[in-house]
């Protein structure tokens, strides 16, 4: 069907289009909003809103009609635009002898629509869309459910929309880090690249939406659980209720309506399995771009545009060539440009995380110099006690313990070792079979096999009688 046949009026959307689209927008936005408080909509009060709001907003109407009648105020040339559009219904006269106007239905829609185009947020919009698939599918199967009455209208549609909606919300997601790295790159100072990366809103909303995405472990699961609902509503006799219906509603054959839904069904399938992870594992390059765009970005910015790292490396190969006097007038004239604020060690564990301190179990610093050897000691089998032996005397015994049981033989030889832990217990074994506490003795054999650990000697483990 014909969409300007379905409106009505080929009109309908000159408001906006024309020189004063901006304020034909706001001035239907505020009477919608009006309208919502109003149990009935008076043409004097439509008329009185327009007023009032134009005055507010100090606004006027540019005149786009030049047969219009210039002395007419700009409300009433608003009014005359929106009626002439279908956007207002003519004016009616009502029981109390004032003229009721409305807002038309499809001027609401059209509105509403571009409203939430311009102010959408999209906080969790993915994980809401996803959650709302997964309570649609499993909603089917509760008790007295009333999606079961019409599958199509109630399951299939709402189905297909979220998914179309998800699509949306993941594209605006992979073109929002473009739109970022797009505006990083326009910036060229560091003052400007500290505010926009503190003070802007759009890089903060989309950084707080991806993490949420990949740090919420249950995304991946519900997405799974979906993919397995779909594979079996296919096979069950909703299924062919919502063929039924769909070919009443459509009015076509069912073997074609069969066809139609089973592409549907298909095709959500297929996103939530492959598409979704593929359009998340190119986001998550996107990110990774981002992030080295920003830092050679901010590398870039500090050095006035010269690349530092080139710089010094021909400053070494200058000093490499030179002779020693020369060497030392070129280290005097670059310690002269080199100005030391602080000076630390850094070694490799400062890179290392750290966990946190637990409080009141001592200090986290122990000065060496000071302590006796006695101490030292001491401290060194707190450390050992403290610390987790992979290969402590109860760790061997449980692992022989559980060889032994699945075995069933009265012993078990080195030469049955196909891992590198595997060779390090027997070796522990060895190392404890003197021990009085452990339960196993060792025999050592002719000749040596090679393990994942080295070359080691034939061993035999039993257990003590």
């Amino acid at each position: 069907m014909d969409l300007f046949e379905t409106l009505g009026n080929e009109k309908f959307f000159n408001p906006l289009i024309g020189p004063n689209k901006k304020v034909y927008f706001e001035c239907i936005t505020e009477l919608i909003e009006y309208s919502k408080k109003m149990p009935v909509l008076y043409k004097d009060n439509v008329k009185d809103t327009l007023e009032i709001f134009l005055r507010n907003k100090t606004y006027r109407v540019e005149n786009e009609d030049l047969d219009s009648n210039f002395d007419e105020g700009d409300a009433d040339k608003i009014i005359r635009k929106f009626q002439e559009c279908s956007w207002l219904t003519e004016p009616e006269l009502g029981r109390n002898g004032e003229y009721i106007t409305n807002i038309a239905a499809n001027c609401r829609r059209l509105i509403d629509f571009l409203n939430s185009l311009m102010n959408r947020k999209n906080d969790a919009a993915i994980s809401n869309r996803i959650l709302s698939m997964d309570e649609i599918l499993k909603s089917v199967y509760s008790t007295n459910s009333v999606r079961k009455d019409r599958p199509y209208s109630s399951i299939l549609v709402p189905l297909m929309e979220n998914e179309a909606e998800l699509k949306n919300e993941v594209l605006d997601l992979k073109d929002s880090i473009s739109i970022i790295m797009s505006r990083i790159t326009e910036i060229n100072d560091l003052s400007g690249i500290g505010h926009y990366l503190l003070s802007d809103q759009f890089l903060e909303k989309f950084f707080k939406d991806y993490f949420y995405m990949k740090n919420n472990g249950l995304i991946p699961a519900i997405l799974r659980d979906v993919a397995q609902q779909l594979s079996g509503f296919k096979h069950d006799t909703l299924f062919k209720k919502a063929i039924q219906e769909y070919s009443v509603r459509m009015d076509v054959e069912e073997e074609e309506a069969e066809d139609q839904l089973t592409k549907y069904i298909d095709e959500i399938y297929f996103y939530i399995t492959v598409e979704y992870p593929e359009y998340m594992e190119k986001i998550d390059e996107s990110i990774n771009k981002y992030f080295r765009l920003a830092n050679l970005r901010l590398r870039l910015v500090t050095s006035n545009g010269q690349n530092i790292q080139s710089l010094m490396d021909q400053i070494l190969m200058v000093i490499k060539e030179s002779n020693k006097e020369e060497q030392q007038i070129i280290l005097e004239k670059l310690n002269g440009c080199i100005q030391i604020e602080s000076q630390k060690y850094i070694s490799r564990k400062s890179y290392q995380h750290k966990k946190h301190r637990r409080l009141n179990e001592g200090s986290a610093v122990v000065e060496t110099k000071d302590l006796s050897e006695e101490e030292k000691m001491g401290i060194t089998n707190e450390l050992m006690k403290s610390s987790i032996n992979p290969y402590s005397v109860e760790r061997t015994e449980r692992y022989f313990d559980n060889l032994f049981k699945v075995s069933g033989m009265p012993y078990v030889k080195s030469g049955m070792t196909k891992s590198k832990e595997e060779a390090l217990m027997f070796v522990s074994a060895f190392i404890y079979s003197g021990d009085e506490d452990f339960g196993f003795i060792v025999e050592t054999e002719d000749g040596m096999h090679k393990t994942p650990v080295g070359i080691i000697t034939n061993m035999k483990v039993k257990r003590k009688k």
